[in-house]
Parts: structure tokens; sequence; C-alpha cells
């Protein structure tokens, strides 16, 4: 006879199914996670630019494409996001180097929002504390 946990535990694999519910956030990916930020992010300065904001996309991507990274090595800084003028405007935010720089989530809240009102303010050509009081 085969104990119960070996039942439940076949061929030494562990317990099947998802660790944590959807609803949970723990089951959220961290691209997920940073997507939800960034959007959040928008959210609130649409709320402040709605008209301004109607005529920009917005996007994220992992990392900065090569091209923009070569730039960057001159100046020694990787960039965190990048804003193209145009109709539409567009904004991009990069994932990984955002992540790199924040130690927890708090600090990637902060910035999320400080690279978001920047590139922002820049094809608004205006202050980035007139696009977010709450900048700095």
């Amino acid at each position: 006879m085969t104990s119960p946990r070996a039942r439940r535990d076949r061929h030494g694999r562990g317990l099947r199914g998802p660790f944590a519910p959807p609803s949970v956030p723990a089951s959220s990916s961290k691209t997920e996670q940073f997507d939800d930020i960034v959007s959040s992010s928008i959210e609130r300065l649409e709320l402040r630019w709605p008209d301004e904001l109607e005529t920009i996309e917005f996007a994220v991507a992992d990392i900065p494409p090569r091209r923009l990274l070569l730039t960057a090595w001159e100046n020694r800084e990787v960039p965190l996001g990048q804003s193209a003028p145009g109709e539409p405007g567009q904004v991009v935010l990069f994932r990984r180097p955002i992540e790199i720089r924040s130690n927890d989530q708090e600090e990637l809240v902060a910035l999320v929002r400080e690279v978001v009102a920047e590139l922002v303010a820049d094809l608004l050509d205006r202050d980035p504390e007139d696009i977010d009081p709450e900048y700095g």
C-alpha cells in the first residue's frame, strides 16, 4: 500500500498546479508588473494632459536598440528611454536598464514616473516639473 503523499507527488516531481492563483501579484511576471507600473504612470499624466498625450504612443522594450547603445557607450551611460517626435509622437521605456538602477519596488515606481515625465516633457517641449508636479 502506498502513502497518500506518494500518490500526490508521483515520480518525485512535486505538486502540480500553479504556485499562486492568477489574482495574486506573485503570479504575474516581472515584465507584466513593469508594464503595470508604466501604465499607471501614464494614466496619472493623462488626467493632467489628456489632449497632449492623445497624440503620443507609449511602448516598453527590454533593452535599448544597438545603435542607441553604441552612442550611449561614448557617454558611459545606458539610456532608460527614448522619445521620437512625429505624428504620433513615440515614447519607449527600456525595462532592463530601469530595473537594474532600482533597488526595490518603490524606487522602480519612482524611476519609471521620472523617465515617463522626462520623455513626455521632451516631446511637448516643456519642463518635467510642468508635466508631473511630483517629478524629482
